[in-house]
């Protein structure tokens, strides 16, 4: 018996020291063939934030569910900065949902769904405060943004909240940038993005997903990777560009018909409307920072028609110009410094408190006074 422990010792050391060589001359031509690896854009701005590590941390644990209608929604979550409620709904800290309370509704995607952000920096957190701070009546502002959603899946979420006796006082659409990548990839107009819905991790999956993301750290597991992408660009060359052609006639026509709907709506269930064309940094005018720069150079390996959506952007400039209470919002951080990008769509806390600014500015005559 002890030769076989002996020889299952002499086995795994044997490994581990095999191991570590590979993985120190993966270390090697690493460094030689690309120097070492730069943070990216937002993996720099988190290690700057004192909530920086335990938030990246927990947005690991972020999952997606089926959900009838809408395809997906986010999976309950609970953590320090994280915070999913069972309805699917992003929590929004202050919230005061009571008999009377001014309750505002913000639609749209990963972004009013605060992606890369805690709790209380998302864009209906920042809402929820400014409201509040203008008067002693309770306010609700209810954070409806689900990743990817295009406006389409907002209308029928909005719909189906509408359905079961929830009466908002206002409505806040702040989306764009999912419907102009959608119409990019040449999908039919007012179609969600193809989304493959996760299940939330359970245990067992958080031990593996702990496995996995120790294997990803390693220099063997990053020259791999390359190796890979490199085949798959090599296999898909000459193939890319999507199946069917960009209509953005057609995919802005869908989005109006949706503003059209909740205004609809909003008529008949006695709300207020805004709506506002998200920013994203593929259409930011004028010099950029590097931190901007290198955001846009990480993003351009993302399949993302890129001419489409600033195609887009530009009819939709001119299309809200003839509409009452449509805003445009890609110019907003245009020659204004600061750094509120973490990626070509995402904002950082500042990002956030801009846009929340912006909307405020524009609805303040629908807030309830002192």
């Amino acid at each position: 018996m002890r030769q076989v422990y002996r020889g299952a010792a002499a086995l795994l050391l044997n490994t581990t020291v095999a191991l570590l060589l590979v993985e120190g001359l993966a270390a090697g031509v690493l460094a030689i063939d690309h120097g070492v690896r730069r943070p990216t854009v937002a993996e720099a701005f988190y290690a700057t934030q004192p909530w920086g590590a335990a938030y990246v941390q927990e947005s690991r644990y972020l999952a997606e569910q089926a959900a009838p209608h809408v395809g997906w929604q986010l999976a309950p979550l609970t953590g320090r900065y994280i915070n999913v409620e069972t309805s699917g709904l992003r929590a929004t800290p202050g919230a005061r949902c009571e008999k009377g309370a001014f309750t505002v509704f913000v639609l749209g995607g990963s972004a009013v769904m605060g992606e890369g952000v805690p709790d209380e920096f998302t864009v209906p957190a920042v809402l929820q405060r400014a409201i509040a701070a203008r008067t002693s009546r309770p306010v609700c502002v209810r954070n409806l943004g689900s990743p990817a959603w295009v406006s389409t899946q907002s209308v029928i979420s909005l719909l189906r909240r509408l359905q079961a006796g929830d009466r908002p006082d206002l409505v806040i659409v702040h989306d764009g940038y999912n419907d102009a990548v959608t119409a990019g990839e040449g999908l039919p107009a007012g179609d969600s993005l193809p989304v493959v819905v996760s299940e939330a991790p359970s245990d067992m999956d958080r031990i593996g997903a702990s496995f996995l993301r120790l294997v990803q750290a390693t220099h063997l597991y990053a020259i791999v990777q390359r190796a890979t992408q490199k085949a798959q660009a090599l296999f898909s060359a000459g193939t890319s560009g999507p199946d069917a052609p960009v209509d953005l006639a057609a995919a802005t026509r869908a989005y109006e018909t949706n503003a059209d709907t909740i205004r609809a709506l909003g008529e008949r269930f006695g709300f207020r409307y805004a709506f506002f064309w998200q920013p994203t940094l593929w259409v930011k005018a004028g010099t950029l920072t590097p931190e901007e720069e290198r955001a846009r150079k990480e993003a351009s390996a993302k399949p993302v028609n890129v001419e489409a959506v600033r195609t887009m952007y530009a009819r939709m400039r001119e299309e809200v110009a003839r509409h009452d209470r449509q805003f445009y919002l890609g110019d907003l951080f245009d020659g204004v410094p600061g750094v509120f990008y973490l990626d070509e769509a995402h904002l950082t806390p500042d990002g956030n408190a801009r846009v929340a600014a912006r909307i405020i500015d524009a609805v303040a005559g629908d807030l309830p006074g002192r």
